[in-house]
């Protein structure tokens, strides 16, 4: 309780609306540059902009319930977020955040009835983008969405969805599947111990051993510059430059 000279007592809250802050807007027009007015709503009162930023317009910061909250109380607030909205002589920008973190805690945030009170009609909502969370040392703290959605998607009537035929595929071809020993035939080169041979990224070499069965046949190659290489021959593309 705040006592008045000459007055009976009064509460913080009349003391408020009443005491004169000093902000930007106090100082007059003489210097017309481009600036920000930072103030409370009850600052604010009387006051006009072209554009207005009303922050942390969330449920529990504005209205803020507590326990002893009283509806009062809540139709008081209601009449301050009135004026901090009719401030903005253009636009007027409402903001809340996701999520914040009390007594050490995160919570999740939901948009104040307030802003629900406005209308859909008198709303723009932006969607926002976000990608996929990356792992980091605030990842603990950080909303996992990774899709778009609508800021305001809470108060938006949601829509019944209507399922979507699907064509059947045109102009597509089956694949055709190749046998393994059309492939051994075309693709697995006769390596002997002794052949000289060349790969396309390890250039030439010499071959050691060969072994196995085909197709999974295996050769060991020493490469000039490569050293020593175990090769399955029907992915090595090897090409054979000597077969003394």
């Amino acid at each position: 309780m705040v006592e008045e000279t000459g007055q009976q007592l009064v509460s913080l809250s009349d003391y408020l609306q009443n005491v004169s802050l000093l902000t930007d807007a106090d100082k007059g027009e003489k210097e017309e540059i481009e600036r920000v007015s930072l103030m409370t709503v009850h600052a604010a009162k009387g006051l006009e902009f072209d554009v207005t930023f009303i922050v942390g317009a969330e449920k529990e910061y504005f209205p803020l319930y507590m326990n002893s909250v009283e509806p009062a109380d809540v139709e008081e607030e209601r009449r301050l977020f009135y004026v901090a909205l009719t401030r903005a002589k253009t636009q007027a920008f409402i903001s809340y955040a996701d999520i914040r973190m009390k007594w050490g805690k995160t919570n999740p945030c939901t948009p104040s009835d307030f802003i629900k009170d406005i209308g859909m009609d008198y709303l723009e909502m932006p969607v926002e983008k976000r990608k996929p969370e990356e792992k980091s040392g605030f990842s603990a703290f950080t909303p996992k969405k990774t899709s778009e959605r609508n800021v305001f998607s809470d108060f938006m009537p949601k829509k019944p969805e209507r399922a979507t035929p699907v064509s059947s595929p045109q102009n597509f071809k089956p694949i055709q599947s190749v046998s393994s020993k059309a492939m051994a035939s075309e693709e697995i080169p006769d390596l002997k111990p002794g052949m000289l041979v060349e790969h396309d990224r390890f250039g030439p070499g010499v071959v050691l051993t060969v072994e196995g069965i085909s197709p999974d046949i295996k050769a060991q190659i020493e490469f000039k510059h490569s050293g020593i290489k175990n090769l399955l021959l029907k992915f090595a593309r090897i090409k054979i430059i000597n077969n003394n």
